[in-house]
């Protein structure tokens, strides 16, 4: 009835429900909160190999999984890295991940490409090269990764279109 998708980041067990982001699917309204009691030190994980050494930094869930089927799409293993959401810009998702899962040498900031997402981006190369990460900017084209995969796909289908035509 309320046209929301939720998107839940569990405790290090995977049990234990943390952070809930609540985010609208209707096209004319922008909705989007933290669902009362949310964590932002818990991030939303999509795992990766127990070999991964890299993780791909997103402020949110949607442009976590958007990342990751553009890799699909493209016939990557989007199973060689880990890639989180850190619910906004704030490092705690990211230090709780890293405590987690120390055999991590890379961080890719995948933030949005805003003025704030590309401060906070600049921020995390500093804050976690100072920590001995190899750290890196991935930006998106657009303003995020969800635009650049929707962009892609009509790209894509317009594409296809094209060679259907006679």
């Amino acid at each position: 009835n309320t046209h929301n998708a939720c998107f839940v980041s569990y405790d290090k067990s995977g049990e234990q429900p943390k952070h809930i982001f609540v985010r609208g699917t209707l096209t004319d309204k922008s909705f989007k909160k933290d669902a009362q009691g949310s964590d932002k030190a818990f991030p939303f994980i999509i795992e990766a190999a127990e070999s991964a050494k890299k993780v791909y930094v997103f402020e949110s869930a949607i442009d976590a999984i958007s990342h990751a089927t553009l890799y699909k799409l493209n016939h990557l293993d989007y199973k060689d890295s880990y890639r989180i959401s850190i619910h906004g810009t704030s490092f705690l998702g990211l230090e709780t991940f890293l405590k987690e899962h120390p055999k991590i040498k890379e961080i890719v900031a995948c933030l949005d490409n805003d003025p704030t997402g590309q401060r906070r981006a600049d921020k995390m190369c500093v804050t976690f090269k100072a920590q001995g990460y190899d750290v890196f900017k991935q930006p998106p084209k657009v303003k995020d990764y969800n635009q650049q995969l929707v962009d892609y796909l009509s790209i894509r289908r317009t594409n296809e279109e094209m060679e259907l035509e006679p």
